[in-house]
């Protein structure tokens, strides 16, 4: 979890002295979010850009003499302002790792909120997913970025060659507009300017929640916020098949439907979003739990102890792990009654409605209520498919080997690869050498 701040100037005279203390004091107060790094970034009216960073908690940065001289420009040339407060995910805790990022060409500065589980495919030398991303935003386009995206944002990022700022989250990470007298201000917490703009006698004539998979320009020469068209992610992939997978022995390229599961339409605005498929690739270390999941959510799980029952009311303790998730430092806990428990088949598959997380000595707690069966099987590589995890129209399928034809009926002899929670490739029984059922 990180924390985005910036302030975006309504006028052609920029900033006033009031305006630094208020960026001063939410750069401050937003070190909640994020004490591993902090970074600036200032734009003037021509559109130049000045960047200070350290691998420093914000009450150590404010400090610095660089912040002193980018206070002092804040109100005498700065058109536009950018900060970030960091919590390590990917990278190391340096200064090279703080945020703001430029790409190689210094076309696009980034600052990101948020978690990309698959960053490498954007840029395989980047360490930092959001450098990754920064990367990619410089030659692509923000449609073909946000369709490749896997994992939770919110961006700010400015385009040199454009003279524009533009931001857009998914609805794993929330962003805010404030409106101020002379200033546009934008937040990860809503609460956050509310208050320090309180603190300086200042009013905030509106605030609004950034629309999710929006693309939303401030454009320097106008100084005024444009809110785009939703950007939907693209639903097909091209595979290119070798002439040994393909029975005619020619090399062909098709369109199918994606396996790539859209994100970020797993969830709804409150939260209460269909189910989340995480693997292995998704939760490497403690803190990646929290950058993917939040309260009510929900997740599939296998039991594996209970005890109980327990107490007046017979409640019975349920322990279990994500599925396809081997990851030993998280744990799943359910509180039933024995009405609730009885009719419970706990063999199988369940999924949960997160409730709670508690983090402690490097492991963290799941806490959830609502188990409901899930139909499920088990691969010959001991994957486990859940019906949801597939489109309605996926079967039958091409092997990822051979081009044979498989069928649903077929997954429990078929070798099944998973990449950040969803399949990548299929291996049918014949390529496992075992006989299609």
């Amino acid at each position: 979890m990180c924390g985005l701040i910036a302030m975006l100037s309504k006028g052609t005279t920029g900033f006033f002295t009031k305006d630094s203390d208020i960026f001063k004091q939410m750069l401050y107060a937003d070190a909640l979010r994020g004490w591993d790094a902090t970074g600036v970034m200032g734009v003037d009216r021509l559109g130049n850009v000045d960047i200070k960073k350290q691998a420093a908690a914000a009450g150590h940065f404010l400090t610095t003499p660089q912040y002193e001289t980018f206070s002092k420009n804040l109100y005498q040339k700065y058109h536009a302002v950018i900060g970030h407060n960091r919590k390590a995910t990917h990278g190391d805790k340096k200064h090279a790792d703080a945020h703001p990022f430029w790409d190689k060409e210094e076309k696009i500065c980034l600052v990101h909120n948020g978690m990309i589980s698959n960053h490498k495919t954007f840029c395989t030398t980047s360490t930092v997913d959001s450098a990754a991303i920064a990367n990619a935003l410089a030659t692509d386009s923000i449609e073909d970025v946000i369709s490749k995206v896997e994992g939770a944002f919110a961006f700010i990022w400015y385009n040199v060659e454009e003279r524009k700022i533009h931001f857009i989250r998914n609805s794993l990470r929330t962003l805010f507009i404030s409106e101020i007298a002379g200033s546009y201000i934008l937040s990860s917490e809503q609460a956050l300017p509310l208050w320090i703009c309180s603190r300086n006698d200042v009013k905030i004539d509106s605030v609004e929640s950034v629309v999710p998979m929006t693309l939303y320009t401030y454009d320097l020469d106008t100084h005024k916020i444009v809110q785009g068209e939703e950007i939907k992610k693209k639903s097909t992939s091209v595979i290119t098949y070798l002439p040994s997978h393909r029975p005619t022995g020619t090399t062909t390229t098709e369109t199918i439907p994606s396996t790539t599961r859209p994100f970020d339409t797993y969830h709804t605005l409150n939260g209460a979003g269909e189910s989340e498929y995480l693997s292995d690739n998704d939760i490497i270390i403690v803190e990646d739990v929290l950058d993917l999941l939040r309260r009510k959510d929900k997740i599939n799980i296998q039991i594996t102890t209970y005890e109980g029952p327990q107490g007046k009311l017979d409640t019975y303790k349920l322990t279990g792990r994500m599925i396809n998730v081997k990851a030993d430092f998280v744990l799943v806990t359910l509180f039933l009654t024995k009405p609730q428990f009885d009719p419970l088949d706990i063999s199988g598959v369940l999924q949960v409605t997160i409730t709670n997380f508690q983090q402690s000595g490097g492991n963290t707690t799941i806490y959830a209520n609502k188990p409901e069966p899930v139909v499920s099987c088990t691969t010959l590589n001991d994957v486990i498919i859940t019906d949801p995890m597939w489109y309605d129209d996926k079967f039958p399928l091409d092997c990822n080997k051979c081009g044979g034809r498989i069928t649903y009926e077929d997954l429990t002899n078929c070798n099944i690869t998973l990449d950040g929670g969803t399949v990548s490739s299929v291996h049918c029984p014949i390529c496992t050498g075992a006989s299609h059922v």
